[in-house]
């Protein structure tokens, strides 16, 4: 494996080289973090190499920074230009002389590249553009504030077409993006959701919000306890910073979000008049029914999120589920559900619309068969889009 190090590389073995990364931890003290959570097993931030180096990422307010320490003696190379060209970098191994990782940029797709200090090497052919330069629309990195002054990160990426034009002196339609997680994060590189909107005429912001990775641990922090409220007020915030700054029309502002993203999503919808319409993604509803189906890897992850203990927790969970607090919901709601989902069940999405559907609120359902919790079949994705572009056009009055 490119990664591995056997005893006979370098005199000391593996157990020199490994006594010595205590010396990773300097890299946090510059205030970086050196890790993403471990949502998928296996994933990893730093490779060591058979010369006694140390390939590392690190992320500093939401960037990846690539860095090969030199573990004997000291000496840092920081690969600071790559930061102008990535989006993100996942697991580094050790490669040749040096290092390879999977490298994600804002106008292609992620692949394996060699890093070198001149800049990135690709290990395979490109594949051929899945979208033409001109109808890319590339990620700004904005700050702004809620209410409390606490800042928020977001990306923001303006309607990009090289055949269509929107009216002149009109801000667009815009749609506010949760990522899932909650604690994940997301980044510049190629999403093709995203710019499927955004060649379409939307304006996308992608929120980092309390609880993203990425920003250093008291940002990470801000969601403790405080799930349902936190991310709810920073995405609020981010649409009325679209409003303000002339990025978006104020009244045409929809969110859409996937499972945890999806839960702020209906939340949002139900504790704010900020957002024109929803869509919800396999998105949590019943946080009662998510910590009796939640799987063993994140035993005891809810409780941190709710401010709850395994023996004091039903009342917060209730007051915080969006199923109860569907007589808040006006503006109109579209859902999206796989069948074979055991992390949310389809029960509960069918009672988010039977609740809906008796208040009289504009909603529609979608369900398709052989999809867990998160879609992955082509027809599948294509639906879901077609249908949701088709949905938040009519009820924006696009």
């Amino acid at each position: 494996m490119a990664g591995s190090i056997s005893s006979g590389t370098k005199p000391g073995g593996v157990s020199s080289i490994v006594g010595r990364t205590a010396r990773l931890r300097v890299s946090t003290e510059r205030g970086t973090e050196l890790a993403r959570p471990q949502w998928v097993f296996g994933s990893r931030s730093y490779a060591l190499h058979p010369d006694g180096t140390v390939g590392m990422v690190s992320l500093s307010r939401g960037m990846p920074l690539f860095e090969v320490r030199d573990l004997e003696g000291g000496k840092v190379t920081q690969y600071a230009e790559l930061q102008k060209r990535t989006a993100r970098i996942d697991d580094p191994v050790a490669f040749a002389s040096g290092f390879a990782a999977l490298i994600s940029r804002p106008a292609a797709a992620p692949a394996i590249m060699r890093v070198a200090k001149g800049g990135l090497a690709p290990l395979s052919p490109a594949p051929p553009a899945e979208v033409e330069s001109s109808f890319i629309s590339k990620g700004e990195v904005r700050e702004f504030r809620r209410p409390d002054g606490q800042t928020v990160y977001g990306i923001y990426y303006a309607p990009r077409s090289a055949t269509h034009r929107g009216p002149a002196g009109v801000a667009p339609p815009a749609l506010v993006l949760v990522h899932g997680g909650p604690t994940s994060m997301t980044d510049a590189g190629l999403k093709m959701r995203l710019q499927f909107y955004t060649s379409r005429g939307f304006a996308v912001l992608d929120v980092n919000y309390s609880g993203s990775t990425g920003y250093g641990r008291a940002y990470r922090q801000r969601l403790d306890g405080a799930w349902g409220i936190a991310d709810v007020a920073d995405c609020a915030a981010g649409a009325r910073h679209l409003a303000k700054a002339g990025l978006a029309d104020g009244g045409r502002i929809a969110i859409a979000g996937g499972s945890a993203g999806g839960y702020t999503t209906l939340t949002a919808l139900a504790t704010t008049q900020v957002f024109a319409a929803g869509s919800s993604h396999y998105g949590v509803s019943d946080l009662g029914l998510l910590l009796e189906h939640t799987h063993k890897f994140e035993s005891g992850y809810l409780h941190r999120l709710m401010g709850t203990t395994p023996g004091k927790w039903k009342d917060v969970f209730a007051a915080r589920s969006p199923i109860n607090l569907i007589e808040a919901i006006r503006s109109p709601v579209i859902l999206f559900q796989g069948l074979d989902d055991k992390v949310v069940p389809p029960e509960q999405s069918r009672r988010m619309v039977r609740r809906l559907q008796q208040r009289g609120v504009d909603v529609a359902y979608h369900e398709f068969a052989g999809e867990g919790h998160g879609f992955r079949r082509a027809e599948t994705i294509i639906a879901v889009l077609q249908a949701e572009l088709v949905f938040l056009r009519r009820v924006l009055g696009l």
